[in-house]
């Protein structure tokens, strides 16, 4: 790891080694991160897209958001002179954008040709520093990792709130559903039963089993359930590849739950993916202890929800979190709704035009007979 970094051309690699972040979240992770991009004063942090154990996908924002950088993602090429100029994938092809000198980039797969070292390089890394940084010496430490989610003092700001109608702490992540013979990826999100039920997309859409209440079980979406042949009562293996670490690497963490219930709300992205789990089942089955990742917030009028962000922001800027709205968590979905308008708009744009001239063309040979 280390010394491969070494040979393919790093100076120097710094590390952090620690008992009391085993089971760290993303977000304790990032902030570590964080701190350790302070000590050297780098003017780029760069990225992979996403880590081979947690998955998230989530770091380099966060790290961003630590240091109070610019971030860019998707990156396939990086110029550097005055400016940083970058060559993004999208997903219509590709495009040229400038960034300030300091900034976070996250890379993609294949973006960059790999660089083999040779002899003489695996000899020159062996003269290079491995640097241990103790966690006391940076600016931080292993209790934050729960400080930064504070469900009960988060719960008590947000909830003060008029606009706001309810919230649920909840965890999530990346897993891999397995059935008797299929399986699929999915997304696990755990959250305390007792509001599970005031969720009514979900609790009103239940369309096998119910809602127990103190259960280990297991709530999963219709489609998912047909993809993996499984019914009310039946086992459902997850496997999270946030797992054991052992001589051999990492070894992923899988356990079996009863199915409690099956639900059908109707969007194929929900029923075929998400599983609902109680909050400290899911904690303990990721190994997180006594912390929340999200925090789901109702209001009272969606479309405000820009302008309550910003209020909820401003509260809550002691706590090292950031907030999203649903037209950011849902881009894809309102990026097609907007499409779908727009569309729909210059179909009865035509119709109503075509319609005018019919009836001004009747009106014509009227008047002539």
């Amino acid at each position: 790891g280390l010394q491969q970094a070494l040979q393919m051309g790093a100076d120097k690699t710094l590390y952090v080694d620690d008992d009391s972040l085993k089971g760290a979240n993303s977000l304790m992770t990032a902030s570590i991160l964080s701190e350790l991009a302070k000590t050297t004063d780098a003017d780029i942090v760069i990225f992979g897209t996403e880590s081979t154990d947690g998955y998230t996908g989530t770091v380099p924002q966060q790290v961003a958001r630590f240091l109070n950088l610019d971030c860019i993602s998707y990156i396939k090429a990086i110029e550097i002179s005055d400016n940083v100029t970058l060559t993004r994938q999208t997903i219509e092809g590709s495009e040229k954008v400038t960034m300030p000198e300091k900034c976070v980039l996250s890379v993609t797969a294949g973006g960059v040709e790999p660089r083999y070292p040779n002899f003489k390089d695996i000899m020159a890394a062996k003269q290079k520093p491995i640097e241990k940084v103790e966690l006391s010496s940076l600016n931080m430490n292993a209790s934050q990792n729960l400080e930064f989610l504070d469900i009960e003092k988060i719960e008590n700001k947000i909830n003060n709130f008029k606009f706001v109608q309810k919230s649920i702490p909840m965890i999530e992540a990346q897993i891999l559903a397995l059935g008797d013979s299929q399986s699929s990826g999915g997304l696990l999100r755990g959250i305390p039963f007792e509001k599970l039920s005031k969720i009514n997309i979900v609790s009103s859409n239940i369309i096998a089993g119910d809602l127990k209440k103190n259960s280990r079980g297991v709530v999963i979406g219709s489609r998912l359930a047909s993809n993996l042949s499984l019914h009310v009562g039946d086992n459902i293996s997850i496997m999270s590849p946030r797992g054991i670490s052992s001589p051999f690497g990492t070894i992923p963490r899988s356990y079996s739950y009863d199915i409690d219930a099956i639900f059908d709300i109707g969007m194929t992205d929900y029923d075929s993916t998400v599983i609902f789990m109680s909050l400290p089942i899911a904690q303990e089955f990721l190994n997180l202890g006594n912390v929340a990742g999200v925090i789901q917030i109702f209001v009272d009028n969606p479309e405000k929800s820009l302008i309550y962000k910003d209020k909820i922001d401003n509260k809550l800027e002691g706590f090292e979190v950031f907030s999203r709205d649903w037209s950011q968590t849902n881009a894809n979905l309102q990026e097609m709704l907007i499409v779908e308008r727009n569309v729909m708009f210059l179909i009865f744009s035509l119709l109503l035009v075509i319609t005018g001239i019919n009836i001004v063309s009747g009106l014509i040979i009227l008047v002539k007979d």
